[in-house]
C-alpha cells in the first residue's frame, strides 16, 4: 500500500509571484493545474484543531441563560508538527524544505488594492502593488474525511512557524530539525481573525479553491 504523504499546495499562481521569488516557485514540482506543492518528508504524527466560539457580557443580569451573549465563531486553526532527518537520505537537504517554508511565510504575491476596499490581482499601477504570503490548501491522501473537519478542504495562511535544529554535520549544514506550524483557516471573505491588517483573498482563489478541491477528489 502506497504511504500518502500530506501535501502543501501555494494556491497563487506564477503572474503574482514576486519577481525575486519565481524561480524558487518555479522549482517544486507542480500539479496538473501548475500550483507548486511540497510533500513531507515525514507526515505529523499528531495535529492539534481549535476552534474558538465567543460569547461576551450581555450585562443582563436577570437570567444566567441571558449573561452571555453570542458572538461569533473564530476561523479554525491546525498545528502539527513536521520532522525532518537528512542522517540516512543524502538525495534530498534540509534547505529544499526550508525554502518552501520560507516562501509561504514571505510577501512574495502581489495583489492590488481598490478604491471600493476590494482586492484585485490585476491592474499595472504600481502604486497599488502590495504583497502577502501566499494562500495555501493542504491535502492528505484522497478521502477527505480522515481528519474530520480538520484537513477538510480549507484554505489557509501560516500564522505561526518555529524551526528547532537538533543535529548538525561537521559543517554546520542541518541533518535533524522539526517545525512547529500554525495554520488559520480564511474567512470566506477574505478576512484573518488574528491579523489586524486587511487580507482579502479575492474571488479568483476561491474559484481556484473550488478547482482545485475536485481535481484532489479525482
Amino acid at each position: 500500500m502506497k504511504l500518502e504523504k500530506l501535501l502543501i499546495y501555494i494556491f497563487d499562481k506564477l503572474n503574482t509571484v514576486h519577481n525575486d521569488f519565481k524561480s524558487l516557485y518555479n522549482g517544486y514540482e507542480k500539479d496538473g493545474e501548475g500550483y507548486p506543492f511540497l510533500a513531507v518528508l515525514y507526515n505529523p504524527t499528531s495535529i492539534q484543531y481549535s476552534k474558538e466560539i465567543v460569547w461576551i457580557d450581555s450585562g443582563d443580569r436577570t437570567n444566567e441563560l441571558r449573561q452571555k451573549q453570542y458572538d461569533m465563531i473564530k476561523f479554525k486553526k491546525l498545528t502539527m508538527q513536521l520532522f525532518f532527518d537528512f542522517t540516512m537520505d543524502s538525495s534530498k537537504s534540509f534547505e529544499d524544505y526550508f525554502n518552501f517554508f520560507e516562501l509561504i511565510t514571505t510577501e512574495c504575491i502581489r495583489f492590488n488594492k481598490r478604491e471600493d476596499g476590494g482586492d484585485s490581482t490585476r491592474g499595472d499601477s504600481s502604486e497599488n502593488k502590495i504583497y502577502r504570503p501566499p494562500t495555501l490548501y493542504i491535502s492528505w491522501g484522497k478521502n477527505k474525511n480522515k481528519i474530520p473537519h480538520a484537513l477538510d478542504g480549507g484554505v489557509y495562511i501560516v500564522v505561526k512557524i518555529y524551526w528547532s535544529y537538533k543535529m548538525f554535520d561537521r559543517d554546520g549544514n542541518v541533518l535533524r530539525a522539526t517545525a512547529d506550524i500554525t495554520f488559520e483557516e480564511i474567512r470566506e471573505d477574505g478576512m484573518n481573525e488574528e491579523s489586524n491588517k486587511e487580507r482579502r483573498v479575492s474571488a479568483g482563489h476561491r474559484m481556484i479553491a473550488n478547482s482545485m478541491k475536485k481535481s484532489l477528489k479525482g
